[in-house]
């Protein structure tokens, strides 16, 4: 089965230089407001989830790589400890 879907010629057209994208729309004045790293911290709920998730973060890649550098000690042999590292990657 082969999808086939019919795309509007004016999403093919490229606007030229002198066109520009005046020809297409308005200028619009900046709808969004830019946000910053700072704008996390303001609303409690926004904090508290970007706390969380940053010791979230912080507390899986530290473990991750402490599994993995002692993961010659896991097992009793080399294929058991083999065994147990991929069942935790």
């Amino acid at each position: 089965m082969c999808f086939q879907a019919k795309i509007p010629s004016q999403l093919l057209e490229i606007p030229s230089q002198e066109e520009g994208l005046e020809g297409t729309s308005k200028k619009v004045s900046d709808p969004q407001p830019t946000l910053g790293i700072s704008d996390m911290f303001k609303n409690p709920l926004t904090r508290k989830v970007t706390i969380v998730m940053f010791l979230n973060w912080t507390i899986v890649t530290l473990s991750y790589y402490g599994i993995s550098m002692a993961s010659t000690k896991i097992g009793s042999d080399i294929f058991t400890s083999y065994i147990l590292t991929a069942l935790i990657g």
